[in-house]
């Protein structure tokens, strides 16, 4: 794991030292759950660019995996847009 990888993830052990198990929105492990932070963040980010703000919130939303995850990104989608960036973690446009 990079560096910046661990980063994030100290990030998120610092404000959830405590995550859900998969079956009650969270993801297999812990740590799988505080990568996903970032991965299901930038999901909504694509959603966004391509289906608009509401659209890619209702769909964002509506996942029945990671719900947990999902749930606390659209409470504090600004936490974790700085938590990547101070980590050195960024978007990478293709088109």
């Amino acid at each position: 794991m990079s560096g910046r990888t661990t980063k994030f993830i100290s990030k998120r052990k610092e404000k959830y030292p405590k995550v859900p198990s998969r079956k009650d929105g969270g993801a297999s492990d812990d740590e799988s759950a505080y990568l996903h932070f970032g991965v299901c963040y930038y999901e909504l980010e694509a959603m966004t660019k391509y289906l608009g703000e509401k659209k890619a919130i209702e769909n964002f939303s509506s996942e029945d995996v990671y719900s947990w995850i999902r749930k606390e990104i659209l409470s504090n989608r600004e936490f974790v847009e700085k938590a990547l960036e101070d980590s050195g973690i960024q978007w990478k446009d293709a088109g």
